[in-house]
């Protein structure tokens, strides 16, 4: 329809992914894409910032009719089973994946900043709104980075509190023993 043209002509202009607060009237969402990220006990504890680059697939131009379903997104098969016996068989369009419509996509790189903030958790997800790869009649999924912390050598965490388990003798702790801690 006209409005679905202009409404996918304007969108990329018009969404500026303020907490994908945005409405896009007939379109479903697609899924979001999860990724896993390794930062140290110390970047979690302390906090961070990080650039990465998001390659994603671009929808380049309009879209065109599908040629092997005349548009309607599914291939309908008949066969003859035998005399006087059709069977008729509806299946989902392989180019188009059903949409009806194809295009043509390029690759678009974006260097986003991944904040990780002061206390963050083992397992905490960071999300970049419909960041995802461009598919005809949906919004993009959003990219969600899941924080894994690496084992650290000489930190345990449990919650909040950093625990360090150390040897000493009995003299030291009667000695008011001291040492430093090397972060």
């Amino acid at each position: 329809s006209p409005s679905s043209i202009f409404e996918a002509f304007f969108r990329q202009n018009t969404d500026f992914g303020f907490n994908g607060q945005q409405q896009h009237r007939g379109q479903k969402k697609d899924p979001p894409v999860k990724r896993n990220l390794s930062v140290s006990l110390k970047d979690l504890y302390l906090g961070k910032t990080m650039k990465l680059s998001i390659t994603r697939n671009k929808i380049q131009g309009g879209s065109i009719t599908c040629s092997d379903c005349g548009g309607r997104g599914v291939k309908v098969q008949t066969r003859q089973l035998g005399p006087g016996m059709i069977q008729q068989m509806q299946s989902r369009c392989g180019k188009c994946n059903g949409n009806g419509s194809t295009c043509n996509y390029s690759k678009e790189t974006n260097i986003v900043e991944l904040c990780i903030e002061r206390g963050y958790l083992d397992g905490a997800d960071i999300k970049f709104s419909e960041m995802a790869d461009e598919n005809i009649n949906s919004i993009p999924g959003d990219i969600i980075f899941t924080l894994n912390q690496k084992p650290d050598p000489i930190f345990k965490r449990k919650n909040n509190d950093l625990l360090i388990v150390r040897d000493i003798s009995i003299y030291d702790v009667f000695v008011d023993y001291e040492f430093i801690l090397d972060l």
